[in-house]
């Protein structure tokens, strides 16, 4: 398979990717195309949240790498509420895992973006544990939304929130940190406005869909030029 998207990347004239580090991975492919990195675009959020009826919230295919168990777990070590969106083959399993522990977790399955945008706005603090992350969707539609989050330290989160000021980087192996991370938000409105704005004010900089999409437009005008 490898050799195969090797082969086919190469027959065209530029090659386009959504992160740093899915870059530098299709280079170690072999791949000798030009490869221009644009990151993935959201659309602003202009609603603002009223009411708060979730805690915490993640936005992900239900799959081990996300590391959703260590979130229901830290929620009950914090005693908070968390909202789930999305579905996957862990869906079963965490489910019993959050009956088990008695977590106040609230699982909604797949949600259109509509709807996962009104979750995202009834929610104080968004999580992306992942063991690896290009550049992920959701996470920049949570910043879009306002909130501050809360990431594992791999370079697809990196590449995007800062820690201290648009959110809080954790090592998703010190389950400490996580539940400092999750404790120092919940204890701080005035942190969470902070970071949420902060978070909000990047994507409008960095990561608007309207911005991504006028980049590819101008590569593709370029090289039809040629």
């Amino acid at each position: 398979q490898r050799i195969l998207l090797r082969w086919s990347l190469n027959r065209f004239e530029v090659v386009t990717c959504p992160s740093i580090q899915l870059k530098k991975i299709i280079e170690d492919w072999g791949v000798y195309k030009p490869i221009k990195f644009i990151p993935n675009g959201v659309l602003l959020v202009n609603e603002e949240s009223t009411d708060t009826d979730f805690d915490l919230v993640t936005v992900c295919r239900l799959i081990s790498l996300k590391n959703i168990d260590k979130i229901i777990r830290a929620s009950l070590k914090t005693n908070v509420s968390v909202a789930i969106v999305g579905s996957g083959p862990e869906e079963f399993k965490l489910r019993e895992l959050a009956i088990s522990l008695g977590a106040k977790v609230t699982f909604f399955g797949q949600l259109d973006k509509n709807e996962v945008n009104k979750i995202l706005l009834r929610s104080k603090i968004y999580l992306n544990l992942s063991d690896h992350e290009g550049l992920s969707f959701s996470l920049l539609e949570a910043m879009s939304s306002g909130l501050p989050s809360i990431v594992s330290n791999i370079q697809g989160n990196t590449n995007v929130i800062t820690s201290g000021l648009d959110g809080i980087v954790v090592d998703i192996e010190n389950e400490n940190q996580l539940i400092n991370a999750i404790k120092t938000l919940m204890d701080s409105q005035s942190t969470r406005l902070e970071y949420g704005l902060a978070a909000r004010s990047k994507i409008k900089s960095k990561y608007l869909q309207e911005v991504q999409i006028s980049k590819v437009v101008n590569l593709l005008t370029i090289e039809i030029k040629k």
